[in-house]
């Protein structure tokens, strides 16, 4: 809009008016007003064309009132417009719309008023806030689109009226607590008649008139009020008009005519627990929050302490709260809220032991909550008192508790995050360091036997899981066994079943403190907190707990924020696909002992359904990684995808995706296995090998392969087992394990015969034929290409038909035929184009590459392998750029560039040592060695 707009206001707090630069503007007939009237209502929104008529003419509208409509809607947009002749209805194919800017709308600037206002009230700023609703509602001008009568306008109306009522309830409220009950009398005898049903003004008024002196007048105004209620409704008033009829015959605090204070003599309470000696750890934190808590502020310092169970918080706070009493010699303040137990204390209950404490006599309390907060922060007013307010609910049950006056401060812990809390700073606590966590077990047990078995101290440390409350149970334990080593306490908590046994002593315990968070849980939560616990892996993604209880991605990370938001999981970064997560290990134990609640079958439905989640994004994550000789055919276990949203988004990194599951995919198939999912866990880990093959993470690929491998024999599943051999076999190749290699592929082949897996067969002879060939049997090497190139041409395995070719290439070459290896690695080639697979391309060039030194042209043959060593590179292969990099060296020995091969041929003698293979590893000592033997010479 142009500059002009501004002087517009679009005004329905009255009769409807439009006004620029305060001059009204021209609407037209009571049909214009009527469409403006709902277009000035839904402000920013598109309005169709037949919701217009039907508010303008109803049920019936004439035939013509679409064309009527339109010829309102151009009058309105004429009258309507900027300086820049834009109009400030727009108009399009879904309808019509008011672009009225920010700020133009009486309601939107009513509305800002009542907002802001509430804000400064709730911060303790009551003048300022009474200040803002008084301006609030002098934007009023009578009953709102007074003289429009299409139900939109009528709804409106109603709607405003009340919101108006809210505002001077409210205000009302502030300047009765400002102590302006006497000019108030007047008002609220109006609004009282104006609103008889209105509790709260009846309330208000018996207040004002009880504060003034008028004592029978407020007690005839509850009587007229319940006569009405009783006599006419059959009700009776409410709880708080009932207390402040009580507080009024008893002549309460804030209901007679004298200043409270004047007849109470405030203590200097000293509440806190004693600190516990021996404190351990959080030295840098209970620094910062010191220095935070002794310089001067504007506002009072709050610190909210969160942390899982038994991770300090109370500790903490408490060690904090004698650090810094000093500098609050009015008073420590402390009440235990019971937050996570089934009957947290209420404010008001708090509240009213705050103020005995402080020594305003129990008659003097008022009933009301939010007078006794008044009456509260009215005590502290002036004086430096520090309040410890431990185990919180959540953000009501504290708020209300938050001192005004600057010189004071607040400790808060809780199990929840409380990110609600307008006031403060919120500190999250882990676990305590290895180093801190013998340190307190030595402080428990004595130094002598923590030194006497260090190891076994670190081991317990780490069952504890870092958290002080477990490693203090631990310790009573031993100091009640003073006959025990260290050692004796790791052998009974070695096993996770039973480990929340040993955690527990007299009236505490880990097991009891975790319930408790978790009984506070809703139903969902509790489901998915406790199927966390079937899945042992270090971290997780959320579509992990949108599998887990059967519902969307979205759904499962608001379920895990609202977790970690009550300290139960924890965020740990980012990973491909998104946030990661994880639970503390005494947690994960807590969650396997509860799920075992749920009946067996659930919870392999469960298991199935997670790790069926697993299946499909390692399946789309594995198309977009190069093919390999290893890519499987999909089996017949269950996918899961329902609640995985776009698996683009999840999987567009590939490799990052695997790398982030990796540390936990042998636990997945090993539960997967346990609970008889013999499918599930044979094809997770065949799909998995394509990115284990070309990542050369070997160890991880056979501990897979071998978590998988009993599952598939148990349930002869003869696919599966043929798949894993032949896996286990290519490790074995790659890690020169011959023998083991020939044995993995000679049994996977017999079981592909047996089933009648063509494929499978060719497969396992491709994995021999790399073995004869490596040991120059050439022609085995030969006869397996015989065998297994027409089944993979036949079947269409393009990937396979090139390996093959390039085996081929290589007994030929050796043979001095190198017209036929030419023309088997041209056939390669063009089966190359059509799968356009980088990886196989590099791995054709890598063989032409051979092929050149063959014919002594080292030159053609460094074009080829740079080629390669390009492309293969850009994919991340470090095996097939080791191989490839031997390959440059040889090249650079044959042209006499010592250095070069010298350089290169480090770099590859390095990789190679890293993949395990020994064999390369070897040849690029044995090239150095001639090189340096040649250097040496000359």
């Amino acid at each position: 809009m142009a500059a002009g707009e501004q002087g517009w206001s679009f005004d329905v707090l009255g009769p409807l008016r439009v006004t620029r630069d305060g001059e009204p503007v021209e609407l037209g007939a009571p049909q214009a007003r009527a469409v403006l009237a709902v277009l000035v209502l839904h402000a920013g929104r598109v309005i169709s064309a037949e919701r217009l008529i039907d508010e303008v003419w109803g049920a019936s509208p004439p035939p013509s009132a679409r064309v009527q409509l339109q010829g309102l809607i151009s009058q309105l947009r004429r009258s309507l417009r900027t300086d820049a002749r834009e109009a400030f209805i727009a108009t399009g194919a879904g309808g019509y719309e008011l672009r009225a800017p920010v700020g133009t709308r009486d309601v939107d600037r009513f509305e800002e008023h009542v907002a802001a206002a509430r804000d400064l009230i709730s911060a303790g700023d009551v003048v300022e806030g009474a200040a803002r609703l008084r301006t609030a509602l002098a934007t009023w001008r009578g009953r709102p689109l007074d003289g429009i009568e299409v139900p939109a306008a009528r709804q409106a109306a109603e709607h405003l009226s009340e919101l108006r009522l809210g505002a001077l309830e409210d205000v009302v409220a502030a300047e009765l607590e400002l102590g302006e009950h006497g000019s108030l009398v007047g008002e609220l005898a109006a609004l009282v008649e104006e609103n008889p049903l209105r509790e709260r003004f009846r309330g208000q008024r018996m207040i004002a008139l009880a504060r003034s002196g008028r004592v029978p007048e407020a007690l005839d105004a509850y009587r007229e009020w319940h006569s009405l209620l009783v006599d006419e409704l059959g009700v009776e008033p409410s709880a708080e008009v009932r207390a402040i009829h009580a507080g009024v015959l008893r002549a309460e605090p804030g209901l007679r005519p004298e200043a409270v204070n004047s007849v109470i003599d405030p203590a200097k309470p000293r509440q806190l627990p004693p600190d516990r000696s021996g404190f351990i750890g959080r030295r840098q934190l209970l620094g910062e929050l010191t220095d935070e808590f002794v310089r001067p502020r504007d506002t009072p310092p709050v610190v909210v302490v969160t942390g899982a169970a038994g991770s300090g918080k109370t500790a903490l706070s408490v060690r904090l709260a004698h650090s810094v009493g000093d500098s609050y010699p009015d008073g420590h303040l402390f009440a235990q809220l019971r937050g996570t137990s089934a009957d947290p204390v209420s404010p008001k209950a708090v509240l009213a032991r705050f103020l005995r404490a402080l020594r305003v006599p129990i008659d003097m309390i008022p009933a009301d909550l939010d007078e006794c907060a008044a009456l509260f922060r009215d005590m502290l007013s002036g004086r430096r008192v520090l309040l410890v307010l431990d185990d919180a609910a959540d953000e009501a049950q504290v708020r209300l508790l938050i001192p005004a006056e600057a010189m004071c401060a607040v400790v808060i812990t809780s199990r929840q995050r409380l990110s609600g809390l307008e006031w403060g700073r919120s500190v999250k606590i882990g676990a305590l360091t290895d180093t801190e966590s013998t340190a307190l077990l030595a402080e428990v047990v004595g130094g002598e036997r923590v030194a006497a078995d260090p190891e076994a101290a670190r081991t317990l440390a780490d069952y504890c899981g870092g958290l002080p409350l477990a490693l203090r149970i631990v310790g009573a334990q031993l100091v009640d066994r003073p006959h025990w080593t260290l050692l004796d306490m790791v052998d009974r908590m070695a096993a996770e079943r039973g480990r929340l046994d040993w955690l527990a002593a007299g009236d505490i315990a880990v097991r009891a403190s975790f319930a408790l968070s978790y009984e506070r849980l809703g139903a969902t939560h509790q489901t998915l907190f406790r199927r966390l616990g079937l899945l042992p892996v270090p971290t997780f993604a959320s579509w992990v707990a949108a599998a887990l209880v059967d519902t969307d991605e979205a759904t499962g990370e608001r379920l895990l924020a609202d977790l970690v938001a009550t300290n139960l999981v924890e965020p740990v970064g980012r990973a491909s696909g998104g946030p990661r997560y994880r639970l503390h290990d005494l947690l994960r134990v807590f969650a396997a002992e509860t799920v075992e609640r749920e009946p067996e079958a659930e919870r392999t439905t469960v298991v199935e359904r997670a790790v069926g989640a697993w299946l499909y994004l390692a399946e789309q994550a594995a198309a977009r990684l190069p093919g390999s000789v290893l890519q499987p055919a999909p089996g017949h276990a269950t996918r899961w995808a329902r609640g995985l949203g776009e698996a683009d988004r999840l999987v567009a990194d590939a490799i990052g995706w695997f790398d982030a599951e990796l540390p936990g995919l042998d636990s997945v198939i090993a539960v997967a296995a346990g609970q008889g999912l013999a499918e599930h866990a044979w094809e997770l880990a065949v799909v998995c090998g394509v990115y284990f093959d070309h990542q050369a993470v070997y160890p991880q690929w056979r501990q897979c392969y071998l978590r998988a491998l009993p599952a598939a024999r148990g349930a002869a599943a003869d696919r599966g087992v043929a798949s894993l051999l032949r896996g286990l076999g290519q490790i074995d190749i790659y890690e020169d394990r011959f023998a083991d290699a020939v044995a993995a592929l000679e049994e996977s082949k017999e079981i592909s015969e047996r089933i009648g897996d063509r494929h499978g067969v060719a497969r396992a002879i491709l994995g021999l034929g790399t073995i004869h060939r490596v040991q120059g049997r050439m022609a085995e090497v030969l006869g397996c290409g015989d065998e297994a190139i027409p089944v993979l041409d036949e079947l269409g395995d393009l990937h396979g038909g090139v390996q093959a070719r390039i085996g081929r290439s290589g007994v030929y070459l050796s043979e001095g035929r190198i017209d036929e290896a030419r023309d088997v690695l041209d056939d390669a080639m063009q089966m190359c184009a059509k799968l356009g697979d980088q990886h196989r391309t590099a791995n054709v060039h890598l063989a032409y590459g051979e092929m050149r030194l063959r014919e002594n042209n080292a030159t053609g043959a460094m074009k080829h392998f740079r080629t390669a060593l390009r492309m293969l590179e850009s994919l991340g292969d470090q095996r097939c750029t080791a191989q490839v990099r031997l390959r440059i060296g040889r090249a650079h020995v044959a042209l006499g560039h010592d250095a070069e091969a010298t350089s290169v041929l480090a770099d590859a003698s390095a990789q190679f040592a890293t993949l395990g293979n020994g064999t390369r590893e070897a040849e690029c000592a044995l090239l150095l060695g001639q090189i340096a033997a040649r250097t040496r010479t000359v």
